[in-house]
């Protein structure tokens, strides 16, 4: 009797765990199915695809992307901007492939996220604008990638003198290149930075960078890629997934005198070493210099929209003003784009950026950028140079 109670007790159990059972599959697959179709839906949509960073170490000691893709660039979670960005075969973004025996002088521009500039077309940038100027006569090739700061440059400069021994460069200067280039105030994985040595002397280094197998497998779902890239969602995780390590988080600024020291090391520090570093003399070296575009603007900017700029305009201002004196006093040509940018918008009124959404250059601000520097002592030589003087259609 009691052998007969407990299989019907049992199978009683058995029965009730089964919807249960059931319920939890149907649960999962209705998960599974719905994840597949917005996987779908994201594969139909210009998902930002994203620009493949290469591993950074002793094989390839230089930050740059996997050569010769072309992919989508998308920002925003309703893709406001949308950009076909094509990587060259030597790692960098732009249209021309680069052919480290060509002939014609070579103009090499380096610079961060607004030289690399993916949401604007090749063909509008400031170096392709220069380009199309200097009518295949002279070479442009841009070397950017976004986090660069004045530490980073030092390392392009060599890397442009050892592959392609350039007659020129144009640097461009942003905000925040002067306490990034520090690795105290947040290391930049993948980059070259200044680091303390002994007797207070700054030295350059680089952070490498190396991505775990697993990234190929995350970054192929474009679901995953719109919530970590369009979304900027879950930004720390996923940087951890890739390379197995947390982001370096900034060290607060203590006291601002002690940001601003620093800073300026920084820039000295890039000025003793630039020289060497690009194997060019100062007049062969041109910097330009990106404005205070609020101050620009004025009252014509919302205050909440002046918040994507750097907070501390002060602090830019006087960096600004120190870099600027020290480049003109070591003999190298100087742009300052601010007085061109007030120029413009005083009989325009067209912002040079993408507000609210970022401060990088839209279309105009290349434009305003390219028309700057191809005033200058340096594109004048390089037209000189390829037999162009007097030519003022380039």
């Amino acid at each position: 009797m009691r052998d007969r109670t407990n299989g019907a007790l049992k199978d009683a159990g058995a029965a009730v765990r089964r919807p249960r059972t059931f319920r939890v599959l149907a649960l999962l697959f209705g998960a599974l199915l719905a994840l597949v179709c917005l996987e779908t839906v994201a594969r139909v949509l210009p998902v930002n695809e994203g620009s493949l960073a290469l591993s950074v170490n002793d094989a390839n000691p230089i930050f740059r992307y996997r050569p010769n893709r072309e992919f989508v660039w998308s920002a925003g979670w309703n893709f406001s901007a949308v950009n076909e960005v094509k990587v060259n075969n030597f790692g960098f973004v732009n249209d021309q492939d680069y052919d480290p025996d060509g002939t014609g002088p070579l103009l090499a521009v380096i610079g961060d996220s607004f030289v690399e500039a993916f949401r604007v077309p090749f063909e509008h940038t400031c170096h392709g604008r220069l380009a199309a100027r200097l009518n295949g006569t002279a070479r442009v090739y841009s070397f950017g990638a976004s986090g660069s700061p004045l530490s980073q440059y030092l390392a392009y400069a060599q890397y442009v003198r050892d592959t392609f021994r350039p007659a020129g460069l144009a640097i461009v200067i942003i905000d925040n290149d002067y306490d990034q280039s520090l690795a105290k105030y947040g290391s930049q994985r993948g980059k070259h930075q200044f680091v303390e040595r002994g007797g207070g002397r700054l030295a350059l280094e680089r952070s490498d960078l190396e991505f775990r197998p697993r990234y190929r497998l995350v970054r192929g779902s474009a679901l995953a890629r719109y919530v970590a890239i369009n979304l900027g969602m879950a930004r720390e995780r996923i940087y951890r997934l890739f390379t197995g390590e947390a982001p370096d988080a900034r060290v607060p600024e203590a006291d601002r005198a002690t940001w601003v020291v620093d800073s300026k090391r920084a820039v000295d520090a890039f000025l003793d070493m630039l020289p060497a570093a690009s194997g060019l003399d100062p007049e062969r070296i041109m910097f330009i210099v990106d404005g205070i575009r609020p101050r620009v603007y004025g009252s014509d900017v919302p205050e909440w929209e002046k918040g994507v700029y750097r907070e501390d305009v002060g602090y830019v201002d006087a960096m600004r003003r120190y870099f600027i004196e020290n480049v003109v006093r070591r003999g190298y040509e100087t742009i300052d784009l601010e007085p061109a940018f007030a120029a413009h918008y005083r009989l325009h009124r067209t912002q040079f950026d993408w507000l609210p959404l970022d401060e990088h250059w839209n279309a105009l601000g290349h434009e305003v950028c390219s028309e700057a520097a191809a005033g200058s002592e340096l594109l004048r030589d390089f037209r000189r140079r390829a037999g162009a003087a007097g030519r003022e259609d380039i």
